[in-house]
């Protein structure tokens, strides 16, 4: 059995204890370090699985690409649940 972090959110936390201030996600207004997205992601996920979101289940995130997407995306992760990005370009018949 390995012993290297199976899921993105053991993955993340991994690097949020090795690296907590070293740049994780870089956008043009915005930055975050291992350390800032793990915390930000886990406080999402307590949130997401007290309105109810349970291991195994898909989560639609309907957005732009963005810090908060990316926190989301971890967020889920974290929650044992399966992020599901839905391209905010689609229309109508292209989302059924």
């Amino acid at each position: 059995m390995s012993d290297q972090p199976l899921t993105l959110g053991h993955l993340l936390a991994a690097r949020a204890a090795a690296t907590p201030k070293r740049d994780a996600v870089v956008f043009p207004t915005a930055r975050r370090g291992y350390g800032t997205l793990y915390e930000r992601a886990r406080g999402h996920a307590k949130s997401l699985m007290a309105l109810g979101v349970a291991p195994g289940e898909h989560v639609g995130l309907l957005m732009p690409a963005c810090m908060e997407f990316v926190e989301l995306i971890f967020a889920v992760a974290l929650a044992g649940a399966v992020a599901v990005p839905i391209n905010a370009r689609y229309r109508g018949g292209e989302l059924a």
